[in-house]
């Protein structure tokens, strides 16, 4: 699968740091199951001034991957977890 996060241009920061916090909360809330090569195979990272907070997409890269459908509830909730976390960080 490939993973996109772009986080809000704004603070102290680095993108690595934050990778790993969106993709520790992925596999937290079951969106994805490991976040290990097998599973995770790109990750795409960016500033994005116009945004607030984060934004993250999981997307899969071979249709017939299974587990993908519940994306909707739960990664709202991993896009305001990050968000939170990252305000207590910042």
């Amino acid at each position: 699968m490939r993973i996109d996060i772009a986080i809000e241009d704004a603070g102290k920061g680095d993108l690595d740091n934050c990778a790993k916090q969106a993709i520790d909360l992925l596999v937290g809330h079951g969106v994805i199951e490991q976040d290990n090569r097998h599973v995770v195979r790109e990750i795409h990272m960016s500033w994005d001034a116009k945004l607030t907070g984060c934004r993250v997409r999981v997307e899969s890269i071979e249709a017939t991957q299974p587990g993908f459908q519940k994306l909707g509830d739960v990664a709202n909730r991993v896009v305001e977890n990050l968000t939170r976390a990252r305000k207590r960080s910042a």
